[in-house]
């Protein structure tokens, strides 16, 4: 195990029951007005991380065999969540995830300070959505769709600065080849991207990473369970754009460079060249 978790904090609330023994029904209010997830993970420097969970509060109801939570509000870093959850205890523990709305959460806090993420991204993020999932396959089971967008932020986690590097200095070629002024490739005004989630495998045919100067359009696929990568990629500038294609795992990803109609493997000496060569024709 990479990292090991623990929940701590006060639990309030007033439950009524009802039904009969082999039928339970409940219905009432939970809250917790703190919680504190703790992680140690040998990905941190230091290893031991804690998030703060505030005002978590649960409508919660018990019916037969479902456990219904309409609404599960709570604040994580000053985030606004909420979201409506059912969880089914017949043939199996199925979750499901309703009407998912996050208002500005800090990612920083979130993907930098407690996960240690190799592709953590700063900014504030909104997000609307639904999910379901069978708690014995998470992963193979995941299912949903939804829409997000991140703020203006920059790309910080390791993995990430190393692909969004090589991706964007495409983008700096062109610039320098077409005369254009870019701002920090790493520096983002916003993120855009509806999803589709299917048995585990996540979609996506329109994210939009802009910038200053450049954008960067992204589609393709992530597998959960094998970390999968296929996403096609176009950076573009006002004159000009690169294809580019990263395939592999997001913890060994491969990036693919379309240069004159064919992918070329990304290699730093022979690309720039190569693009330059390429670009001239849109001067």
């Amino acid at each position: 195990m990479d990292s090991e978790f623990g929940v701590s904090g006060k639990v309030k609330g007033t439950l009524s029951l009802g039904g009969v023994l082999g039928s339970p029904q409940a219905s009432g209010q939970v809250m917790l007005p703190r919680l504190t997830v703790s992680r140690k993970s040998r990905r941190c420097s230091p290893p031991d991380r804690t998030l703060i969970i505030d005002e978590v509060s649960v409508t919660a109801g018990l019916d037969e065999h479902q456990f219904f939570g309409r609404p599960v509000t709570a604040k994580v870093a000053g985030g606004p969540i909420s979201t409506n959850v059912t969880a089914s205890l017949d043939r199996g523990f199925h979750i499901a995830l309703a009407d998912v709305r996050i208002h500005r959460l800090p990612l920083d806090r979130v993907l930098v300070d407690f996960l240690c993420d190799g592709y953590a991204v700063t900014g504030p993020l909104d997000l609307t959505g639904a999910m379901a999932f069978r708690a014995a396959h998470t992963l193979e089971s995941l299912s949903g769709d939804g829409r997000f967008t991140i703020g203006r932020g920059r790309v910080v986690g390791a993995q990430a600065v190393k692909l969004f590097g090589d991706i964007m200095r495409l983008g700096e070629t062109v610039a320098s080849v077409l005369g254009e002024e870019v701002s920090s490739p790493l520096e983002f005004e916003s993120i855009t991207a509806t999803y589709g989630i299917r048995n585990g495998v996540a979609t996506t045919r329109d994210l939009l990473y802009t910038g200053r100067g450049f954008s960067v359009t992204a589609a393709g696929n992530y597998v959960f369970v094998r970390d999968g990568l296929s996403v096609d990629m176009i950076v573009k500038h006002r004159r000009g754009q690169v294809k580019a294609k990263v395939t592999g795992t997001a913890a060994a990803p491969v990036l693919h460079v379309d240069v004159g109609g064919g992918l070329r493997d990304l290699e730093p000496r022979g690309l720039e060249r190569e693009l330059k060569d390429f670009l001239r024709r849109f001067r």
